[in-house]
């Protein structure tokens, strides 16, 4: 049984090269996301002190 196969019958996952492309932009979103919000905090914080 072959991984592609595997994850299309288990995950439905049709477009392997695909699924993995959107979901690193997902990740790479999120993260600078998490990144942006670290700016904003960290400076206002270090003000404080």
């Amino acid at each position: 049984m072959g991984l592609h196969w595997l994850l299309r019958i288990v995950l439905g996952v049709r477009d392997l090269r695909a699924d993995l492309h959107e979901n690193m932009r997902a990740r790479l979103r999120r993260a600078a996301d998490i990144a942006e919000r670290e700016s904003l905090v960290r400076p206002r914080a270090a003000q404080g002190r």
